[in-house]
């Protein structure tokens, strides 16, 4: 069966596909932070992710949620050329 194809091309790549949003938007759920760290490792958009989140969010507002490219709104902030860290 061909992949579905979607609003942004890289989203038929996720490691996540399927997986419970709550893993991504669990807060302070340490449970939740390491499946969902796993699951970024092995992504192999991972980079594409966090440009989407990058670019998408609102970098003013406050509190913001999510785990995007294996990376934490706060981790997010700290990336000074929006790329992953080796």
């Amino acid at each position: 069966m061909a992949k579905e194809e979607t609003v942004e091309p890289w989203l038929n790549d996720i490691a996540c596909s399927g997986a419970d949003p709550e893993v991504f938007f669990g807060g302070k759920n340490m449970v939740a932070f390491t499946i969902a760290m796993s699951m970024c490792t092995r992504c192999p958009v991972r980079q594409e992710c966090l440009d989407w989140a990058m670019t998408s969010e609102d970098h003013t507002a406050r509190p913001r949620h999510g785990i995007f490219g294996g990376l934490t709104p706060a981790q997010r902030d700290q990336l000074p050329d929006r790329t992953l860290p080796l």
